[in-house]
Formats: C-alpha cells, structure tokens, sequence
C-alpha cells in the first residue's frame, strides 16, 4: 500500500504547535520551503532537506517521512537522521521520524540500535 505523502504531511501538522511557532517549513503548497541542512566541514558536504522544519523561540523540530526500511535506502536515510538528530538536540528541539503504521517497528528498532535520537509519528 505504501504511505500517503498527503496524510504524512496532516500527522506533521497535526503535530506542530501552530500558534507558538514562529517559521513552519513545509515540502507542501502553502509554506515557504523547507531549508537544506548539512554538517559543516569534512569532505561531505551534502546536504538534506527535511519533510519539514519548525521553529520556535528556543526549539528547532525537523520531520522526515521515510516509506522503505530497504539497505538502498538506509545507507543514506542514516546520514540524514544522524545530522537531523544532532541539529535538533542542539536547538533544544526534536527530530521526528514519519513512518506508516505497519512499519514502525522496524524503524524504531533502526534508531534504536544506531542510538539515533528520534520519535515516531505512525500515519
């Protein structure tokens, strides 16, 4: 079946706290474009664009909606979701992970293993 990017994007906002943020970027009509992150120096410098970004006077929380738990996949996702984490630990935020329901766990045993600070949002 698949996760629906239109229903992941309505558990991201229902999840944000529209009223004390101060920036919602979102990958969908109607928000200003999610900024790119990457980690500064090295010999990578690629960069990664969450699913969504909000700000809030002293906090950063980034969503990411993930569809495949496949090693093609992982690979990459990982760097992301390591960056992701360590940016919002940062910013005193929280990184979120957007997962359909029948996948869960499998994603919550992926970051638990790496030791990837995140939360699940099931859809």
């Amino acid at each position: 079946m698949g996760l629906s990017r239109e229903k992941a994007i309505k558990k991201i906002l229902d999840n944000i706290n529209k009223s004390e943020a101060t920036l919602i970027q979102m990958d969908t009509s109607g928000y200003p474009e999610p900024e790119k992150f990457s980690f500064q120096g090295g010999y990578n410098n690629k960069k990664y664009t969450p699913d969504a970004v909000v700000y809030y006077d002293n906090e950063l929380n980034l969503f990411a909606i993930e569809s495949s738990t496949s090693k093609k996949h992982l690979a990459e996702a990982l760097h992301k979701w390591i960056l992701f984490s360590t940016l919002t630990k940062k910013k005193n935020g929280t990184f979120y992970l957007v997962v359909e329901k029948e996948k869960m766990e499998a994603f919550q045993k992926i970051i638990s293993s790496k030791q990837i600070a995140a939360e699940i949002l099931e859809v």
